[in-house]
């Protein structure tokens, strides 16, 4: 009998702490939380104009990839992310969208530019074998491209 009391005192004190973990588990991008340094700069002439409520300062260079710069932002509640695509020879635009993070979707977001490429910004620990096999490869662990 009190093997059988221990037993449920222990799953009594168990279940909130699992239960916890699961409501604490962020579907964001943990890499737009990392500490700032100066690759994470737009350059000069591009002017990220992010709708309001992204914090300009969460900006973070993810990625280089074949003459494209990749740059993250979230929101101040991280609630949504942001993902620019940077030409470095400027002779096609930059483009950038901004998605909800807060469900447990793979894919926050996808932008295409006007040259017919396109860049999906991922949660953290996605699946993303349906990406892969739709084209896009990965040039960040939160980004992946295709032509």
């Amino acid at each position: 009998m009190t093997k059988l009391k221990l037993s449920a005192a222990i799953a009594v004190l168990a279940v909130p702490l699992l239960l916890g973990g699961c409501s604490g588990d962020t579907y964001g991008v943990a890499a737009l939380e990392s500490a700032a340094g100066p690759a994470d700069e737009v350059p000069a002439d591009v002017d990220l104009s992010f709708p309001e409520g992204i914090n300009e300062a969460t900006l973070r260079l993810l990625a280089e990839d074949k003459g494209r710069q990749y740059f993250g932002a979230r929101s101040e509640d991280g609630a949504q992310a942001c993902l620019a695509v940077v030409p470095l020879d400027r002779q096609v635009g930059w483009y950038a969208g901004c998605g909800a993070t807060t469900s447990s979707a793979n894919r926050i977001l996808t932008v295409g530019g006007p040259d017919g490429s396109s860049a999906t910004l991922v949660r953290d620990n996605a699946d993303t074998e349906r990406l892969k096999s739709e084209g896009f490869r990965s040039i960040h662990k939160n980004v992946y491209v295709a032509r």
